[in-house]
């Protein structure tokens, strides 16, 4: 008996031992290390399922999926009421990608701890993703329940509002999350968002400064202290672009504002926008951005170019209402007349955005779609499409002029647009383009579109000469289309009128 009690004894010491030095190499990230210890606990010990679950975890850590699914569920065989087992399995399965298993071991782990409200937060997100946006927002209003202050709840049951078009909801919640947590970037991030889509541009544009905090943003360090004020006679301003070729053309504009206040503006731009930008007056120097480097010229203040507008205090009514604003190269609009004939009805047309944005399955549509248009009397329809998506020209059942090889950068596009009757685009660039040289556009919008159009209202304040087609109802590009083949057809009687009679 004696025996027995000093190889107890000797045995809780090996196992304390090797608990210390597995907490101990999982905190330093040792994870292999980790592994051993947790192994060899598990041959001492196989009837602990919290050994099996811990050494899954750390086998999660080291990217080991079989192996720390084959240990989670061994765990649970020892002990079927070992939540923390399930709500781990959960939380693996959902890394895979395999959600609909998450959420049923999210769901076994509630069963047995129904105040989990990790395991009610993450069963949200595993319903979000599967696109069952009621399940979803049910369970992140459990987590709040059980705990008040949680941010991330309050900010994903925002965005579960947002993507129901609760938006009044969806802004409530985002600011609940940031009353918990004022460091909560994405509360505020998505804050901006829905105030920018309301008009409020004043508070809007405040809360926008939070992007430059995200992720996805482009961290830039610049020597040089950030511009945070109008008292800048004789210094000399760093401008960079930091996001797209249509925000750049939209926010350009801010350029002359900041320049009437006696500084010297350099502009660090896209390179494919250079030749388009040469002829404004208002910038000093353009520099073509090649890198993320710090700027090789001499400057005293640095600013984003979206930043201008919060600078500016803008509001929709005090936006920069010069029109035209871009200028285009005319030897190129006279190359361009060779180009396009003036004896027809000349539509210049895009049809998808980039690629990776976030929302291009929502905002793109397909070229198909403009079939019915190409067949009205005197119509002819010429691509301004860039890249993959004008492959799809091969294979269209219609006339439409491809020009992409011609469109070198966008000072060609905006030369081939001052030689169209109209444009006809999706939310691209080339709508800014068009917009920001008071061309006539027609701009076709998802239901949700980006916070620059608003919501329901059919003119821009930022471009005069765009008018807004949306839908009505989300992915429903039918209404759209149809909405503009009738009131091309009406445009065009007068145009027959006034051109062809």
């Amino acid at each position: 008996m004696a025996d027995n009690i000093v190889e107890k004894k000797s045995l809780n010491k090996i196992t304390s031992q090797l608990l210390e030095r597995a907490k101990q190499a999982y905190n330093s990230c040792d994870y292999a290390s980790a592994e051993s210890c947790m192994q060899q606990l598990s041959s001492i010990n196989p009837t602990k399922p919290e050994y099996f679950s811990s050494l899954a975890t750390i086998q999660k850590k080291m990217n080991l999926f079989d192996e720390a699914e084959i240990n989670y569920k061994y765990a649970l065989k020892i002990q079927p009421s070992f939540w923390e087992a399930s709500y781990n399995l959960g939380l693996l399965f959902q890394e895979l990608g395999n959600i609909s298993e998450a959420v049923n071991y999210y769901q076994i782990a509630l069963e047995v701890n129904p105040n989990l409200y990790l395991a009610h937060y993450n069963l949200g997100n595993a319903y979000r993703e599967l696109e069952n946006y009621d399940q979803s927002a049910s369970c992140y209003l459990k987590a709040i329940e059980i705990k008040n202050d949680f941010a991330d709840a309050y900010y994903n049951l925002g965005v579960v509002y947002e993507k129901t078009f609760l938006l009044d909801f969806a802004l409530k919640n985002y600011e609940h999350a940031i009353e918990c947590d004022n460091s909560h970037v994405n509360a505020h991030w998505n804050k901006s968002i829905l105030l920018l889509l309301s008009g409020d541009y004043l508070n809007g544009f405040k809360e926008y400064e939070w992007r430059l905090l995200r992720n996805e943003s482009v961290n830039r360090n610049f020597c040089k202290p950030r511009l945070n004020h109008l008292h800048i006679a004789g210094k000399r301003i760093y401008v960079y672009s930091e996001q797209g070729l249509g925000d750049a053309i939209q926010f350009v504009r801010f350029l002359e504002g900041l320049k009437k206040l006696g500084c010297f503006i350099f502009f660090e731009v896209d390179p494919l926008l250079v030749k388009l930008f040469s002829g404004l007056t208002f910038i000093d120097k353009i520099i073509p951005r090649l890198n993320l480097d710090e700027p090789e010229v001499e400057y005293d203040l640095q600013i984003p170019l979206l930043s201008l507008p919060n600078l500016f205090q803008t509001t929709i009514e005090t936006i920069p209402s010069s029109y035209p604003y871009l200028k285009t190269d005319t030897s190129k609009v006279r190359y361009w007349e060779n180009i396009i004939p003036k004896t027809n009805f000349n539509i210049g047309i895009v049809w998808a955005g980039n690629q990776f944005h976030q929302a291009d399955k929502k905002r793109s549509t397909q070229l198909e779609w403009f079939e019915n248009i190409s067949n009205i009397n005197h119509v002819k329809l010429f691509s301004l499409q860039k890249g993959e998506r004008t492959k799809e020209i091969s294979s269209a059942k219609f006339e439409i002029v491809n020009l992409e090889a011609r469109l070198n950068d966008l000072s060609d596009t905006a030369a081939a647009i001052e030689n169209l009757n109209l444009i006809l685009t999706v939310d691209t660039s080339v709508a800014h383009l068009a917009g920001a040289l008071a061309k006539e556009v027609w701009l076709l919008l998802p239901f949700y579109p980006d916070w620059r159009w608003q919501l329901n209202k059919e003119f821009s304040p930022w471009y005069p000469s765009i008018k807004i087609f949306r839908q009505i109802i989300p992915d429903d590009w039918d209404y759209v289309f149809n909405k503009v083949y009738n009131e091309l057809n009406q445009r065009l009687e007068k145009f027959y009128q006034k051109e062809f009679v």
